[in-house]
């Protein structure tokens, strides 16, 4: 909701391998595909995608059974506050606001307060290099489709990323750790995985929030 940037260079990891039918043993090349999408997520594919508003930004030959590179900065937002975020649970002056949202979309508060200290550190006016603002680092195309006119307005920031949320939990079954997924690396991305995707930041996202969820749930 995450999703930070697109001009480094990137590497990266793809946890799958390409299954190709060959009646000879030498090693073929594939295409991969890496555009960047709308909604500020990175897609990595063999395809190539034509659908208006996936921007092409890398492509590269890879050898039939080749395990591409790793990736060190990957998903919508590496530029964004959640490395700067403070690792324990935190009293903030959004507790009651974000309590309420949670309890008008059916959401855990300790799930909802524990995205936002992740995302941003509970500044409002946290900016992303890619445009993702406020307490739930809103892209703008996100935040478009939910009604908000100010990102940095908490109330409509958090009323839309609690919505976003919501929405997540419901495709994925109520798992946490997919929704968490799909907020910091894109919904297609996980669809295409079809799980969590392998990449590093979207992992090292996921054990943030979990370890403050599991914080805030103990205080109560």
């Amino acid at each position: 909701m995450c999703p930070f940037k697109l001009s480094s260079v990137f590497k990266i990891l793809l946890g799958t391998v390409i299954t190709l039918s060959l009646s000879t043993t030498s090693a073929v090349a594939t295409t991969i595909y890496v555009y960047h999408q709308r909604d500020g997520s990175v897609l990595v594919t063999d395809h190539r995608m034509l659908k208006k508003g996936n921007r092409l930004i890398r492509r590269y030959q890879a050898a039939h059974g080749q395990t591409a590179r790793r990736m060190t900065k990957y998903g919508k937002r590496t530029d964004s506050t959640m490395a700067k975020s403070t690792p324990g649970p935190r009293v903030s002056s959004f507790d009651d606001q974000i309590d309420n949202y949670a309890q008008l979309n059916r959401l855990d508060p300790a799930l909802l307060k524990a995205v936002v200290q992740v995302e941003s550190g509970f500044d409002p006016m946290a900016t992303s290099k890619t445009g993702a603002l406020g307490l739930m680092q809103l892209m703008p195309d996100t935040a478009r489709r939910y009604g908000v006119t100010n990102s940095y307005d908490p109330e409509q920031n958090l009323a839309a990323g609690a919505r976003y949320l919501r929405e997540l939990l419901t495709s994925f079954g109520e798992n946490i750790n997919l929704t968490l997924a799909a907020y910091n690396a894109g919904f297609e991305n996980v669809r295409r995985f079809r799980g969590i995707p392998p990449f590093a930041e979207t992992l090292r996202y996921i054990r943030k929030v979990t370890s403050l969820l599991s914080l805030y749930r103990e205080q109560g």
